[in-house]
């Protein structure tokens, strides 16, 4: 509908405004009748898990009907079309295990027995700089020399580098699940004991636009720990992060003969079951944390 005002003013008419508070009943996909309460939480629940961010949706907040008043009203079979959902629900669930991150310590053929902390001191010495002997005055230079022997890292030679094994820290259903593990490149944790305030040579352009030199002091690391992350015979390994494992599309309960089925939340709204996420394509979570974009599924739901 087109409405003008004063001379020309055009005023453009929006699809009508649905409160929740209006809807009265419903239908659902199957022809069975909703009560005005069921449909209400289902169309709450729907709008606050995906447009509000999961904070609950306020009865007289708008909504917006998809078509005009006249098209929904225009015929019957327009208002036999319209239903609360158009199939059962299904979604693309993935177990939270295959999502999350993990570094694990594994057994293996490790060359050093080195595993208790480590410590590597430098010996610091100063000597004047050149570039220092301006007007009489002197600028040192600082450097910091380390031991012949190199951190314990280097010594590090592991067999297998890759292998296939469970999570040994997993819960519930998680602790059955295979992962394929890569060890880390670092072994050891590095830490800074001490630190040591070593002379430079700062150049610097006066107003004149001639270069000066003058004496600055950096804080570096003069001594490091280092701490071995597994003990003795073990190596640090890290979980690989394949595409998270779809367990291909999860029904809702009464729809499918499989054990495994969406988690009932009342009032025909559904998520996945406890200790797994859905993907973000078709979100039906309510809550917060329930979805994930790292779980994929080949096929739509």
């Amino acid at each position: 509908m087109r409405a003008y005002y004063g001379k020309g003013t055009y005023f453009g008419k929006s699809s009508p405004f649905v409160h929740i508070d209006d809807i009265t009943s419903a239908t659902d996909y199957d022809g069975q009748h909703l009560s005005a309460t069921s449909a209400q939480e289902f169309v709450r629940k729907s709008f606050a898990g995906i447009y509000y961010y999961h904070k609950l949706l306020e009865s007289r907040q708008n909504l917006t009907c998809s078509e005009s008043f006249e098209t929904l009203l225009e015929d019957e079979a327009s208002s036999k079309d319209c239903r609360l959902r158009a199939k059962p629900t299904s979604q693309c669930c993935c177990l939270q295990a295959t999502l999350t991150p993990a570094e694990r310590c594994f057994a293996v053929d490790t060359s050093t027995n080195i595993t208790s902390p480590v410590i590597l001191t430098g010996e610091y010495f100063e000597q004047r700089a050149w570039k220092g002997e301006w007007k009489g005055v002197q600028i040192q230079e600082g450097e910091i020399t380390w031991p012949s022997f190199t951190n314990p890292e280097s010594l590090e030679k592991i067999s297998p580098t890759s292998l296939s094994s469970v999570d040994p820290e997993a819960k519930d259903i998680g602790s059955n699940v295979v992962f394929d593990w890569v060890v880390q490149r670092k072994q050891w944790e590095k830490k800074c004991v001490k630190h040591q305030q070593v002379a430079e040579v700062e150049r610097f352009k006066t107003a004149w636009k001639q270069t000066r030199y003058r004496q600055k002091h950096v804080e570096t690391c003069i001594s490091e720990k280092y701490i071995r992350y597994c003990p003795s015979g073990q190596a640090l390994f890290k979980k690989l992060m394949p595409p998270g494992t779809c367990l291909s599309c999860l029904k809702e309960p009464g729809k499918t003969e499989d054990k495994l089925h969406l988690k009932d939340l009342g009032d025909y709204s559904f998520k996945c079951p406890d200790n797994y996420v859905a993907s973000t394509d078709h979100k039906i979570a309510n809550q917060k944390g329930e979805y994930s974009w790292k779980c994929q599924c080949e096929t739509t739901c």
